[in-house]
C-alpha cells in the first residue's frame, strides 16, 4: 500500500508537471499565431504594392515595346535598300568577271579542240579492235547465262515441290503433336485417377474399422483364413448396382472366411484389439431352405443372384446371401408383391423384404460407393490400356512424319546450296556479261562524243569570238553603274548605322523592363505562397491550441482523481500497519525455532561436505589408473601394428607357434639386429611382379586410350546435340513466351478492372529473364516490385493464370494467393477463377469469404482435441 501511494504520488507530481508544460506549450502556440497573424498582414500588403508595380512597368512595357517595333521597321527598311543596292553592284562586277572568263576561257578551249581532233583518229582506231572483242566476249556470256537460268528454275522448281511437302508435313506433325498431347494428358489423367483409386482399395476406403483392421493386420494366422471382402468378389453392370446395393446393405462389407473357427478367429481378433465391429461370412455357410415366397410372374426379370457375376467357389455363398430375392421393374400394380413373402428390388433401388415393409425414393449410393468405385476402377483400367495405345499410335506417327520432315529439310538443304551455287555463278556471268555490254555501249557513245566534237570546234570559235566582243561592251557599261551605286551606298551605311543605335537604345531598355516585370511577377507568386503558407500554420495552430487544451483538461481530472485515490489508500496504509506489527511479533517467536534448526542443518552439512570430498579424491585416484592402463594397451596395440606392418607377422602367432625363453645376452642380441636392419636396408625395394604389373598397366592404358577416343567422339556428338536442343528450345520458349504475353495482356485488364500490362524478355543480364510491366487504370507503366501487395498479388495470379491457359493440368493447387487482396479484387479474382475451372479442378486454401463462395465444396480442417484434426465436408448443390 506504501508503494502504490508513492506511486500515486508521482503520478500527481508527474501530472503537475505536465500540466504546466501544456501550458507552457499553449502560451508558445499563441505567441507563434499572433506572430503568423502579423506577417500575414504584412505580406498582404507588400502583395498590394507589388501589383500595383507590376500594372505600371506593363503599361510602360508595352509603349517602349511599340516604340522598339517602329524603329526595327525603319531598321529594316533601310538594310533591304542598302542590300538591293549591294545586289546591283555584285551583279556588275559579276557580269564584268563573267565576260573576261568568256575570253580567257574561249581561246584556251580553241587551243584543246585542235589537239583533242588529233588524238581521235588514233582512239577511234583503238575503239573498233577492243569492241571486236568484246562483241565475241558478249555472246559467249549470254549462251552460259541462259544455260544457267534453266538450271536454277529447275532447282527452284523442285525446292518448292519439296517445300510444299514441308508444310503439308508440318501442318501433318502440328496435328499429330497436338493429338499425342492430348493422348498424354488424358492417360495423365487417367493414371492419376488410377492411382487414386488403386490408393482408396489398398487403404480399404469406405470400409468399415474392423474391415480395415483384419485386411491389414500382420497376424499370419489370421490373414490366411480371410479370402476377401464380398464386395471384392462379386461383379454386376452398373445399371444393377444399386439393386444389389439395397439388397445387401452393408452386407457388402463383410469378410469371406474359410469357416466358422476363422469367423470366431476374426471376431477375437476385433474384440481383443477393440478395432471396431466386422461381419464374417464362412464359406460353407448352408443355404437355408426355401422360405416358398412367391415368384412374381408380372414385371419381374428374375432372381437378383442371376445378374450378379462372381467366381464359382463363391457362387453358393452368393446364392445364399440372395436366396429369394427377386429383380423386378418396380413395385406398383403388382398384386403378388403385396402378398408375396420373398424379397423384391428395383433397379433403381427400391426394396420389399419379407415382413411387407417398402423402403425407396431418391437413391443416394452408400457413402462406401464400393461397387462403383470398383466398376469406375475397372473402367479406367480398360481406358488407360486404349489410350495406350493410341497413344503408342501417336508417337509412332510423330516419329515418322519427324523422320520426313527431316528428310526433305536435308532435300531443300542441299537444293538451296545447289541453287545459291548456281545462282552465285549466274551472277558472276551475268556480271561479265553486263561488263561487255557496258563496255561496247561505252565505245560506241565515246565514238559519237569525239565525231561530234570534231565537227564543232570551228562552230565553237565563233561563238566564243562574239561572246567576247559581247562581253567587252557589258564591262564597259557595268564600271560606269558600279561607280554611280557606290556612292549612294555610302550615304545609306551612315544613315543605318545611326538607326541601329537608337534601336539598341530602345531593346536595352525594353530587356530592363520585362527583367524587372518577371522580378515583381515572381515576388508577387512569392507571396501568394507565403499567405497560403500562413493560412495553413494558423489553421495548424488553432488546432494544436485545441489539442493542448483537451490534453490540459485530461491531466488537470485524472491529477484530482489522483489526490482522492490517494487519501483513500492512506487509510488502508494505517490499518495495513497495525496487522503488520501484530504478525512481526509472531514471527519474531518463531524465528528461534528456526534458527536452531538452521544450526543443525549447518552441522549435517559440514559432514556431508568432508564425505564428499573423499569420494573425490577416489574417484581421481580411480580416473589416474585408467589413463595409464589406456597409455600402455595402446602403446601395447601400436607395437603389434609395427611388427605386422613391418614383418608381415602377428605377435600372438608367433608366440604361439615357438617356446621363448628371456634374452641371456640382451646386448649381443640388440647388435645382432642392428646389424640385420641394416643389410634389409642396403637390399632397398624388391618388386618381383614388376613385369606383371607392366602388362596390366599397358593393357589398361590401351583400354583407357580407347574409351578417350570414344568419349571424345560422344562429347563432338552431344555437342551438336545440344546445340540442335538449345536452338529447339529456343525457338519452343520464344513461341511460348509470345502465346503467355497474348494471355497475360487478355487477362490483365480483367484482373485490373481496365490497364495493360506486359511481359519483356530481359536478355541483356548475365542470367536471362521475364521483367513483368503492369499498368493500372489511371496510373503510369511500373515495374511489378513497385506496385502494392495487392497489386502484386493481382499480377502473380494473372501471370500464372496466362501459363494456366497456354498448358492447363487437370488440376491446380492454389494455397492462400488471395490473402492480400480486397473484396473488389477478390470480385474479379474469382470470376476468372470460375471460368477456368470448367476445364480444370481447383484445390484452394483461402481464408476469405469471396473466394468461398465460388466453391463446389468446402473442407474445414479442425482440431477439437489437442494433435487430432478432423475434417468437415461441405458440398453445395449444384442448381
Amino acid at each position: 500500500e506504501e508503494e502504490r501511494v508513492r506511486s500515486l504520488e508521482r503520478e500527481r507530481q508527474g501530472l503537475m508537471t505536465l500540466e504546466g508544460q501544456y501550458r507552457e506549450e499553449i502560451e508558445g502556440i499563441e505567441r507563434q499565431l499572433v506572430a503568423a497573424r502579423e506577417k500575414r498582414v504584412g505580406s498582404r500588403a507588400e502583395l498590394a504594392e507589388v501589383v500595383q508595380k507590376a500594372q505600371s512597368i506593363g503599361v510602360l512595357l508595352q509603349q517602349e515595346e511599340t516604340k522598339l517595333g517602329e524603329g526595327e521597321a525603319h531598321c529594316v527598311e533601310c538594310e533591304g535598300t542598302l542590300d538591293t543596292l549591294k545586289d546591283t553592284v555584285v551583279q556588275v562586277t559579276a557580269q564584268i568577271a563573267h565576260g573576261q572568263n568568256i575570253v580567257e576561257d574561249g581561246r584556251k578551249r580553241e587551243r584543246e579542240f585542235l589537239d583533242k581532233k588529233m588524238r581521235l583518229g588514233q582512239e577511234l582506231e583503238d575503239l573498233l579492235r577492243e569492241q571486236k572483242d568484246l562483241e565475241g566476249k558478249f555472246k559467249t556470256g549470254h549462251a552460259t547465262r541462259e544455260g544457267l537460268a534453266n538450271r536454277k528454275e529447275t532447282l527452284e522448281q523442285d525446292f518448292r515441290r519439296r517445300e510444299s511437302e514441308l508444310g503439308r508435313l508440318q501442318a501433318e506433325l502440328v496435328r499429330a503433336e497436338g493429338e499425342l498431347k492430348e493422348a498424354e494428358g488424358e492417360l495423365h489423367r487417367l493414371r492419376l485417377h488410377l492411382a487414386s483409386l488403386t490408393d482408396m482399395q489398398r487403404r480399404f476406403e469406405g470400409y468399415t474399422e474392423g474391415v480395415k483392421a483384419v485386411m491389414t493386420s500382420a497376424e499370419t494366422s489370421l490373414r490366411a483364413g480371410v479370402l476377401g471382402v464380398l464386395a471384392e468378389v462379386v461383379e454386376v453392370d452398373a445399371q444393377y448396382e444399386a439393386a444389389l446395393e439395397a439388397a445387401l446393405g452393408h452386407t457388402l462389407q463383410s469378410l469371406i472366411v474359410k469357416g466358422r473357427t476363422e469367423a470366431l478367429q476374426g471376431i477375437r481378433y476385433l474384440k481383443e484389439g477393440r478395432r471396431g465391429r466386422g461381419s464374417f461370412l464362412p464359406l460353407d455357410i448352408p443355404r437355408l431352405p426355401s422360405p416358398g415366397g412367391t415368384t412374381p410372374q408380372k414385371g419381374a426379370l428374375g432372381p437378383l443372384a442371376d445378374f450378379v457375376r462372381t467366381k464359382e467357389e463363391y457362387r453358393p455363398l452368393l446364392e445364399a446371401l440372395l436366396q429369394g430375392v427377386w429383380l423386378v421393374k418396380d413395385l406398383q400394380g403388382n398384386e403378388e408383391l403385396r402378398s408375396g413373402t420373398g424379397v423384391f428390388v428395383t433397379m433403381e433401388g427400391d426394396l420389399r423384404d419379407r415382413s411387407g415393409m417398402l423402403t425407396g425414393g431418391s437413391w443416394d449410393p452408400s457413402p462406401t460407393g464400393i461397387l462403383a468405385r470398383k466398376r469406375e476402377l475397372k473402367e479406367t483400367e480398360q481406358a488407360i490400356q486404349k489410350h495406350e495405345g493410341t497413344h503408342q499410335r501417336l508417337g509412332q506417327s510423330v516419329a515418322t512424319l519427324q523422320e520426313k520432315l527431316a528428310t526433305i529439310k536435308g532435300e531443300m538443304e542441299t537444293l538451296r546450296a545447289d541453287g545459291y551455287q548456281t545462282e552465285r555463278e549466274e551472277l558472276r556471268v551475268q556480271g561479265e556479261v553486263d561488263d561487255a555490254q557496258r563496255a561496247l555501249t561505252a565505245l560506241k557513245r565515246k565514238e559519237e562524243v569525239l565525231t561530234f566534237e570534231s565537227a564543232q570546234v570551228d562552230m565553237e570559235v565563233e561563238h566564243l569570238r562574239d561572246a567576247v566582243k559581247r562581253a567587252l561592251a557589258d564591262m564597259t557599261a557595268g564600271k560606269t553603274t558600279q561607280e554611280e551605286q557606290g556612292g549612294r551606298i555610302e550615304g545609306l551605311k551612315g544613315a543605318l548605322a545611326k538607326l541601329r543605335e537608337e534601336r539598341d537604345q530602345m531593346r536595352n531598355g525594353v530587356t530592363e523592363l520585362h527583367v524587372t516585370l518577371a522580378s515583381l511577377q515572381e515576388r508577387e507568386r512569392s507571396l501568394g505562397l507565403t499567405l497560403e503558407e500562413l493560412d495553413k500554420n494558423e489553421a495548424s495552430f488553432v488546432a494544436q491550441r485545441e489539442k493542448k487544451e483537451g490534453q490540459l483538461t485530461e491531466a488537470q481530472r485524472r491529477g484530482a482523481e489522483s489526490v482522492e485515490a490517494q487519501q483513500k489508500i492512506g487509510e488502508a496504509l494505517q490499518e495495513f500497519i497495525a496487522a503488520r506489527t501484530e504478525k512481526a511479533q509472531a514471527l519474531e517467536q518463531e524465528g528461534e525455532v528456526v534458527k536452531g534448526l538452521r544450526e543443525e542443518i549447518t552441522a549435517q552439512e559440514a559432514a556431508l561436505k568432508g564425505a564428499r570430498g573423499e569420494l573425490q579424491e577416489l574417484q581421481e585416484s580411480v580416473a589416474q589408473q585408467g589413463i595409464a592402463l589406456s597409455q600402455i594397451e595402446m602403446e601395447m596395440r601400436h607395437l603389434s601394428e609395427r611388427i605386422q606392418e613391418r614383418y608381415g607377422v602377428t605377435l600372438a602367432s608367433v608366440l604361439a607357434q615357438e617356446d621363448y625363453r628371456p634374452l641371456e645376452d640382451r646386448q649381443g642380441a640388440e647388435e645382432r639386429l642392428g646389424e640385420l636392419k641394416k643389410k634389409i636396408e642396403r637390399l632397398g625395394e624388391v618388386n618381383p611382379g614388376a613385369v606383371e604389373e607392366y602388362e596390366e598397366l599397358k593393357k589398361r592404358y590401351e583400354f583407357l586410350d580407347a574409351q578417350k577416343e570414344d568419349l571424345q567422339q560422344s562429347m563432338t556428338n552431344l555437342s551438336k546435340t545440344i546445340a540442335e536442343i538449345n536452338r529447339t528450345s529456343t525457338l519452343r520458349f520464344q513461341e511460348t513466351f509470345e502465346k503467355a504475353n497474348e494471355a497475360f495482356q487478355q487477362l490483365i485488364p480483367r484482373m485490373f478492372n481496365g490497364g495493360q500490362g506486359k511481359l519483356v524478355l530481359e536478355e541483356s543480364l548475365p542470367e536471362p529473364g521475364v521483367d513483368i510491366f503492369i499498368q493500372p487504370s489511371g496510373k503510369r507503366l511500373k515495374d511489378v516490385s513497385l506496385l502494392s501487395g495487392g497489386e502484386k498479388a493481382m499480377a502473380a495470379i494473372a501471370f500464372i493464370f496466362a501459363l494456366f491457359l497456354l498448358r492447363p493440368t487437370p488440376f491446380c493447387l492454389l494455397d492462400e494467393v488471395d490473402a492480400a487482396l480486397d473484396d473488389a479484387n477478390i470480385g474479379r479474382f474469382a470470376a476468372v477463377l470460375k471460368e477456368l475451372s470448367n476445364q480444370s479442378q481447383f484445390i484452394m486454401i483461402s481464408h476469405n469469404k469471396g473466394t468461398m463462395g465460388i466453391a463446389d465444396a468446402l473442407y474445414g480442417i479442425t482440431m477439437e482435441n489437442p494433435g487430432v484434426s478432423k475434417v468437415v465436408s461441405v458440398r453445395f448443390n449444384e442448381q
